[in-house]
Parts: structure tokens; sequence; C-alpha cells
């Protein structure tokens, strides 16, 4: 018996005649490699080509996921609230469902049976998949393969997103149906999932945060029973703001504040992300690895988005939006200091040779680079120049109205300028105080 017996004498080119009477073997020399002869077969190794170009920890995640106990049951009890809030609440409206508006009260029990395990089950699944292997010292082993650490984090964020798309497969014709239904509008439909899914991810990434800070040799019974009562919390907000969302009288899609809203909730959310998605990161790499450059470099484009989104409500609306920005960002400069001041000082010497080497590079480079001294003044110059960009407006505005000689006036805004310019008042912050007081 050997591999030759094993080969399938279909595979041999010729009719049924001339398979029987040629040799295996010599059938094998001289058939070449074997092709896939139907279009299914041809499908079939597109994509077998495909998924070895996948990321490996994802096709772990999703094998050991979709096999668990914990997938299969909340699957099938998620299937099965659906069924049964579809009997009943169709048996509710009765007769009264061809001419009544109802699809709102069915849209937010549908909408409620796949929050929950879209904010519960899949993010704290997130947490425990990380937890436990390096709980069980089974982290250390995948590290030190040739994945890193954002390879790694972004498997298992891709895994828990298969395990979203597999639970709004089953609940999404559901939350269709309540179209049919009227009184609510599909893009309604659209945003509330979209949303939900958002913060799916979001609490995903921070249950891997989670799991990053506790160290492995200890119980991760207090953090998890922490970031289980921050699942609990974001579960319940967002049932909240969705019944008021679908409860509200006509289209918000059709204001312009509503659309402006979304997208300054869509840049806090991308930069939460990539605060905490590069958190975890910077955690789980190594100690011979740049680990703080690029969140180093994400801190300074959510300081930039931060200062235009507060510029911009400044113009659009007045009043002291500036002060608002000082406040928000000396606590966040706060936080961040204080992580990045404990970081540790020994540098490997894969990163010193990445260190600037030129004069310019040192110059404005030097604080991107790990350490706690350069974490200082990274904090201390990024807090100074917030101050400058906030005061700056008015000290130009100062300045511009005390020379003017015609007579200025905005209504509703915060400079009023009167026929002298030494009864002109405008509202300032000095800098040199402001900077003193944040750092």
């Amino acid at each position: 018996m050997s591999v030759l017996d094993d080969i399938p004498r279909d595979s041999i080119p010729g009719d049924d005649a001339s398979r029987e009477n040629v040799p295996l073997d010599s059938a094998v020399l001289d058939a070449g490699p074997l092709v896939p002869t139907t279009r299914w077969d041809r499908f079939e190794a597109v994509l077998a080509r495909l998924s070895e170009r996948l990321n490996p920890i994802l096709v772990k995640e999703a094998r050991q996921a979709l096999r668990s106990r914990q997938f299969t049951t909340t699957f099938f009890l998620m299937l099965s609230a659906g069924w049964l809030w579809s009997i009943l609440g169709l048996a509710l409206m009765g007769p009264a469902v061809y001419y009544s508006t109802d699809g709102p009260s069915m849209f937010y029990v549908y909408h409620m049976i796949l929050a929950f395990p879209l904010l519960i089950v899949a993010p704290y699944a997130a947490f425990h998949s990380l937890s436990a292997e390096r709980q069980d010292r089974t982290y250390e082993l995948v590290s030190i393969t040739a994945l890193t650490a954002r390879q790694i984090l972004s498997g298992k964020l891709c895994g828990i997103m298969l395990q979203m798309m597999v639970y709004l497969s089953a609940i999404f014709p559901c939350l269709a149906f309540t179209y049919l239904l009227r009184g609510l509008d599909i893009f309604t439909i659209l945003l509330v999932v979209l949303y939900t899914c958002l913060m799916s991810i979001g609490l995903s990434a921070a249950g891997l945060l989670f799991a990053a800070l506790t160290p492995p040799r200890q119980r991760q019974i207090a953090s998890a029973v922490v970031f289980a009562m921050l699942l609990f919390g974001c579960f319940f907000f967002n049932v909240t703001t969705i019944f008021s969302m679908i409860g509200a009288e006509g289209s918000m899609v059709d204001s312009a504040e509503f659309w402006q809203g979304n997208l300054v909730l869509l840049t806090i959310y991308l930069n939460l992300f990539a605060l905490v998605f590069l958190s975890a990161r910077s955690l789980l790499t190594t100690v011979c690895q740049n680990r703080s450059t690029a969140l180093r470099v994400a801190l300074v484009v959510s300081q930039l988005s931060m200062v235009g989104w507060f510029g911009w409500a400044q113009l659009r609306w007045g009043g002291n939006s500036v002060f608002g920005l000082i406040f928000v960002s000396t606590v966040m400069w706060w936080m961040v200091g204080a992580l990045l001041v404990g970081e540790s000082p020994v540098l490997s010497a894969r990163v010193k040779r990445d260190l600037p080497q030129s004069w310019l590079g040192r110059i404005f480079l030097t604080w991107f680079t790990p350490g706690p001294a350069t974490g200082y003044m990274f904090v201390v110059a990024n807090m100074i120049a917030m101050s400058v960009m906030a005061n700056f407006p008015y000290v130009v505005l100062s300045s511009y109205a005390q020379t003017a000689a015609p007579v200025m006036a905005r209504v509703g805004g915060a400079v009023r300028v009167t026929s002298t310019a030494s009864t002109m008042r405008v509202p300032h912050v000095d800098i040199w105080q402001t900077c003193i007081i944040a750092t």
C-alpha cells in the first residue's frame, strides 16, 4: 500500500478503458500536477489561495469562536427571542397591523435582542480571549513568531467582527420587516445598526486594552468585573439613546445639525479607537521595539482635530468655546502624561538605531521617541501649543481693535467695538497663566 494507491483513477486523463490499462505509477508521472476540472473546484482553489493570505490569528479565532458553546448558545437564544417576539408582537397588534404604524415599537425590541450579543457578549469574548492566553502563558508562544502585536490585536478584532456579521445575518431580516409596518424609514434602521456595530467594535478594542493592562500573573477577576459593568452601562446607554432617536417626531436625516453632530461623534470615535488600540499594542509590544511613536502621533492628530472642531464651534455659535477646549485638553494631557512619564527609560539597540540623526530631526522628532523624559517634554510642549492656539484669536482681535479706527460691531458675538478704543472690552485668557495652571 503506497501513496499512489490513494489517487483516484478519475483524475487520469483519457477514457475509462485506457484508465484501467494504464499503470497508476506511470499515469501519475505522465499526467503532471492535478488541476481542477469543474468551476466549483476552481472556485475552491481560489478560496484556498486567498485563505493563505488571511491573518492566522483571524483563522484561529474564527475556528475557536464559531465552534464554541458560548457562540452556539448566544446565537440560538437570539434566534429564539427574535422568533418569539415576531409572533407575540404581531399577535398583540392584531388586525390593526394593516392600518397602524407600529414599526418603531417592533424595531425597538428587535434592537434590544441584537444589542445584547453585540455590546455585551462579543466584547467580553474579546476580553476573555486575550486575558486567557496571557494567564495561561500561551501568548508568549504567539509573540515569538513573526506576528507583531498589531497583527495579533487586529486578528482578534476581525474575529469579533466576523461574529457580528453572523449575528446581523440572523436578525437583520426582522429589522427589515419593521420597515413594512410603517412609522420608520430605512435610513434610521441603517443608522441604528451602524451605531451599534461601531460601539461593539470600540468596546471590543477596550476589552483588549483591559486584558493587556492586567499583569498576566494575577487573576483578572477585578478587571473582568469592571469591564462587565462598563459593558452593561454602555448597553443601557445605547438602548436609551436609540429609544429617543426612533421616538423623535419627523426625520432627523433632513436636519443639517444632525449630520454635523454625527461627523463630530465620528471624529471622536476614530480618535478614541486609535488611542485605545495603540495603547493595547504598546502594552503588548516587547521592549526591543518602539512602542510610543505611533501612540504619540495619534495624540497629536487627536489634538489637532479637537482644535478644529472647537474652532468651528467658536466661529459658528460664538460664546466661550475656547474655555471648553482648554479644559478638555488639560484633562486629556494630564491623563496621558501620567502614562507617558511612567514608561521604561531603557531603550534597546534597535530603537536607538531608529532615533533621529539629523539636526532638524532631533529638534522636531525627539519628543516622539520612547522614554519618560521625552514623554514629559512632549506633554508640556503640546499643552503650551494648545494654550497659544486657544488664545491667539483673542490676542489678534484685541491688537487689531486697539489700532483700528472705524467702528465695528458683531451682533451675538463675543467682540463689540465702540467708537473709542478705550471703551472696548475683549475677553481673553492670559497665555502664561494658562500654561502654568495646565502644566
